[in-house]
């Protein structure tokens, strides 16, 4: 693992770099509101991103998506909205966003992708310790998506970094 950091220095500051950006719009996108001059900066990309694609009244998935995901998963709505959201949405627009997030670093770093679901993982983990505001599932969709990605590099691009 780490021989690859050695040998591809500057494509792993890169990576690190866009993990930073990422991971600093993510936490910026889902704070509380910022305000400015009365109107809120990333409510309507919050409200969007959270939107129930698939909703579900299977009991099996709905039990599924409760397992999968905290109690605090949206941060900005009431509890009675956040209950029900949790209790009946199985696939939201944020998870789409994970997957493509990771498709894509996994399809420019194939040669960093273990190092990019560890630090997928950590954030996870980071929203769990912060705020109890994940779905297990995100993980699942990381690593899809860097499956994927990395993939196709290999059938594409041998296998070699982009940057």
């Amino acid at each position: 693992m780490f021989e690859n950091i050695k040998n591809n220095k500057r494509s792993f500051l890169y990576l690190i770099i866009i993990g930073v950006l990422l991971s600093f719009i993510a936490i910026l996108t889902f704070s509380y509101d910022y305000k400015i001059n009365g109107h809120t900066l990333f409510g309507k990309f919050a409200k969007f991103s959270t939107k129930c694609t698939f909703k579900t009244d299977n009991p099996l998935l709905q039990k599924y998506s409760k397992m999968t995901k905290t109690e605090n998963y949206l941060t900005q709505e009431p509890k009675e909205v956040n209950d029900e959201y949790v209790n009946t949405c199985f696939m939201t627009v944020w998870h789409s966003i994970h997957f493509l997030v990771y498709l894509t670093l996994g399809f420019m770093f194939p040669l960093f992708w273990k190092e990019v679901l560890i630090g997928a993982t950590l954030f996870e983990f980071y929203e769990y310790l912060s705020c109890n505001c994940h779905d297990v599932t995100d993980i699942f969709w990381n690593t899809l998506g860097v499956f994927i990605g990395y993939n196709l590099n290999r059938m594409l691009l041998k296998g070699k970094n982009i940057i």
